[in-house]
């Protein structure tokens, strides 16, 4: 599902934000930091939100709202077809939510788009900080200095886009050499007696 990569696209940064409306809070947490990310940069950001936001955050100028997809093979279509520069992965510091997989860390990583995620076990155990993302933690000025730190350095932005996915690609697809990791834990699975 994960084969093409976001092309470069003319005009503003566009900053991204994709979950289903059960994180809405974790979206809330940061809302601030958009805000004010919006009244600094202006005409030469944009944002796009697929499956939830705010009703603040949808009123941000240049804002744009995709309801949620809940056909996977269609979201990757989407999220593969949708300019996105940064992608944003804000977690609330709670039990849930440090019990969740790097799937965001993943699609986007797959999808070449340079993430800013919250250090939580989901995300801090696989992104390598400045190399294949930003890990931050959970205050408007952490994701306020993150988010403008990927829109004003370019060529950061595309290094991490670079890595990330290179890194995705060669070891978390079942052509890398990792599957023989998942085949031989359902082996094991499959052959426990009840």
């Amino acid at each position: 599902l994960w084969t093409q990569a976001q092309r470069p696209h003319a005009g503003p940064v566009v900053i991204g934000f994709t979950g289903t409306n059960t994180h809405g809070e974790d979206l809330r947490m940061i809302e601030d930091a958009f805000i004010q990310i919006s009244a600094k940069h202006g005409h030469g950001v944009a944002f796009q939100f697929m499956g939830c936001t705010t009703d603040r955050l949808a009123q941000l100028p240049g804002a744009r709202v995709a309801d949620f997809t809940p056909d996977y093979e269609t979201f990757a279509r989407t999220l593969q077809s949708t300019p996105i520069d940064v992608a944003v992965i804000s977690l609330e510091d709670n039990r849930f939510n440090r019990c969740k997989s790097n799937i965001k860390w993943l699609e986007y990583s797959a999808c070449g788009i340079a993430g800013i995620y919250s250090d939580l076990a989901p995300y801090n155990s696989c992104v390598r900080h400045g190399q294949t993302g930003l890990l931050v933690g959970n205050s408007v000025q952490d994701w306020f200095d993150a988010i403008d730190t990927l829109i004003s350095n370019e060529s950061l932005r595309r290094s991490i886009a670079q890595q990330a996915r290179q890194e995705v690609l060669s070891a978390y697809t079942l052509a890398s050499s990792r599957v023989q990791l998942y085949a031989e834990a359902y082996r094991a699975i499959a052959g426990r007696p009840r």
